[in-house]
């Protein structure tokens, strides 16, 4: 057997190799997650289940259940896709890539385990609902903000050759568009502050 032939044969044992490394990796990890909370909750676990506080988890639970199936269903697919069409080494670097990427899932769900709670403690009063709307107005603004600091940013800069950039019908639509959002949320923002009621 040649050399070549032997690096080729050797290719395929040092992928399998890696791939259990990281199998283990993840069952490890995910055992000792399941170890720490199972110490945390240990007071708690043998507790028996209430009723209506299983009812209550379960409304606001299962609203989430169908998003949840199709993240599933869809990372699936994805793979499958790809190990169909473009074969198992772009399947398993899609699946690296997902890892990287879930970083910002992770200040996502952060961001949820954190505003989520606050909300639903708040109850659903009129009070209550114009919070929560002034909220999602004050991160609409931030968004607006930024989306528009970016398109002046394009249309004041340079092109790869140093020229200015010559603003565009559309983007000049694309400013006035935001800058009318921008006027409209916080126009609402008053109305709201002001004790106005929450628009379904």
């Amino acid at each position: 057997m040649t050399l070549g032939k032997k690096r080729r044969a050797a290719k395929p044992r040092a992928m399998l190799l890696l791939a259990a490394a990281l199998m283990v990796a993840l069952l490890a990890s995910w055992g000792g997650t399941a170890a720490v909370a199972a110490l945390a909750l240990r007071h708690s676990i043998g507790a028996r289940p209430q009723l209506p506080d299983a009812r209550r988890l379960l409304q606001l639970g299962l609203p989430l259940a169908p998003a949840i199936a199709a993240t599933c269903i869809a990372d699936f697919v994805n793979r499958a896709y790809l190990y169909r069409t473009a074969g198992a080494v772009a399947a398993g670097e899609f699946s690296v890539a997902l890892r990287f990427g879930s970083v910002a899932a992770l200040m996502v769900a952060g961001f949820q385990l954190a505003w989520q709670p606050r909300a639903y403690a708040l109850g659903r009063g009129d009070a209550a609902l114009r919070h929560i709307a002034l909220d999602g107005i004050d991160g609409e603004l931030t968004s607006v903000g930024a989306q528009r600091r970016d398109l002046l940013a394009a249309l004041r800069g340079r092109d790869l050759f140093g020229e200015k950039c010559t603003p565009t019908a559309e983007l000049r639509s694309q400013a006035g568009i935001l800058r009318a959002r921008a006027a409209g949320l916080r126009s609402e923002k008053r109305r709201l502050a002001g004790g106005g009621q929450v628009r379904a």
